[in-house]
């Protein structure tokens, strides 16, 4: 079984008020919780489908996880740092979705996410050009995610368990 993981540098920059007439710092500040924490790790759980592109052909059904944390040393009230590894020439459209409800129904996540990119299959997948498609839900503990996944993680893909703490963590993962 091949897995595709990938992490992001995420910098996440306010634009104030006067630029966009509604999007406010208080409004900047619940994003930012919502999608890397106040500082503690936070799991994005997802399963979704990657599709050939044009024909639309099923290429796999994936699951997986996206970890993140603020890195508070270097984030203020006007700029958020999230976690990072480098991926040399990665070129893609990513369309991202994020879903808040402040009281949501019993079963149904709080905190969802929509993620829609278009662009060049992993190499284990052949290459080619592709649609993937994931729905996912917030876990604000590694030991909610489903045990399967936990698993994968801890004998194949450990940098997933827990974003890294600091600029200085993520300069060491980043040696060759």
């Amino acid at each position: 079984m091949k897995y595709f993981l990938t992490l992001f540098l995420i910098a996440i920059t306010f634009v104030s008020a006067a630029d966009t007439q509604s999007f406010t710092p208080e409004l900047y500040k619940q994003f930012v919780e919502l999608r890397v924490g106040a500082g503690e790790p936070v799991y994005w759980y997802c399963v979704g489908e990657i599709y050939e592109y044009p024909s639309g052909k099923l290429i796999a059904k994936v699951e997986g996880v996206d970890t993140a944390r603020l890195i508070k040393s270097e984030s203020s009230a006007a700029k958020s740092l999230q976690l990072l590894l480098n991926f040399p020439n990665y070129q893609a459209y990513e369309n991202y979705d994020f879903f808040r409800y402040p009281k949501a129904a019993k079963g149904v996540p709080q905190s969802q996410l929509s993620w829609n990119r278009r662009g060049n299959l992993p190499p284990f997948f052949g290459g080619g050009d592709s649609v993937f498609q994931l729905a996912s839900h917030r876990v604000d503990k590694y030991s909610d995610l489903p045990l399967s996944l936990r698993e994968v993680l801890e004998r194949e893909a450990r940098l997933w368990m827990s974003p890294p703490k600091d600029l200085k963590e993520i300069e060491e993962l980043q040696k060759p």
